[in-house]
């Protein structure tokens, strides 16, 4: 299934979810179908770019991606 950037409606990677009582934020990687109200779909480029509210902490148990090219040393 194809999901939707909540943002850009780019194809989306990852999902934001939020735990308002532990003032936390988790990034998880799609792993199948989602219920309504589980978290918010973001892209590769809003995922990456995604910093806590001050105070918060933001939790990325998601997989590494792959380069696409070397980075030299």
């Amino acid at each position: 299934m194809n999901f939707l950037c909540s943002r850009c409606r780019s194809t989306a990677d990852s999902v934001m979810s939020f735990d308002y009582p532990g003032r936390s934020m988790w990034l998880s990687d799609i792993d199948g179908p989602l219920e309504p109200g589980q978290g918010y779909l973001l892209c590769s480029s809003h995922s990456a770019r995604m910093s806590p509210p001050v105070g918060w902490t933001l939790i990325d148990p998601r997989s590494p991606m792959a380069r696409l090219f070397t980075v030299p040393a």
